[in-house]
């Protein structure tokens, strides 16, 4: 929900399960940017791979679980640090070193970007402003859905689509 950019709807019962089939065949390619609380040191770019459900106890908390939970897919590249300017919830303005990131995943698992930025397992640096897997610090959670292509159910023709990311 607190997700800005692109969502496709389908406008009947004929064009979802067409879009569902394309999600659940991992056809439907997706783009989003992202911005990490802090440096990313080490890797630019990278492929990750980790198995979440939900946190019965702390809803909708998603937790890393190799036993139980689904497996979530995501590549990444780094791709560049630097100073955001920020408001916080208060009001008031300030400043941190931030490292910008492209997702691309490629499966939809609930929380699948949120986890793999903030969890160990993964890159080990949540989004900022993440009010569930980091700080709520900011008036806004820095993920953006950038880009989307898929085939329209109809016409069969390749669409994409793309929104400016606003930070």
């Amino acid at each position: 929900m607190e997700t800005s950019g692109l969502m496709i709807f389908a406008l009947n019962k004929r064009a979802l399960e067409a879009l569902h089939t394309q999600f659940r065949n991992k056809t439907v390619l997706k783009t989003y940017t992202a911005l990490l609380d802090g440096i990313l040191y080490g890797k630019n770019e990278g492929h990750i791979e980790m198995k979440t459900r939900l946190d019965v106890d702390n809803r909708p908390h998603q937790i890393f679980d190799e036993k139980n939970g689904k497996l979530g897919i995501t590549d990444w590249k780094k791709l560049r640090v630097e100073t955001l300017t920020f408001t916080d919830k208060n009001g008031n303005e300030g400043k941190k070193k931030v490292t910008r990131i492209q997702f691309l995943p490629k499966t939809g698992r609930t929380h699948q970007l949120r986890i793999a930025s903030a969890d160990s397992h993964g890159l080990g640096i949540p989004i900022v402003g993440d009010s569930l897997y980091g700080k709520a610090d900011c008036k806004r959670l820095y993920l953006h859905a950038q880009k989307i292509t898929f085939e329209h159910p109809t016409s069969k023709r390749i669409l994409t689509f793309e929104s400016e990311t606003p930070f």
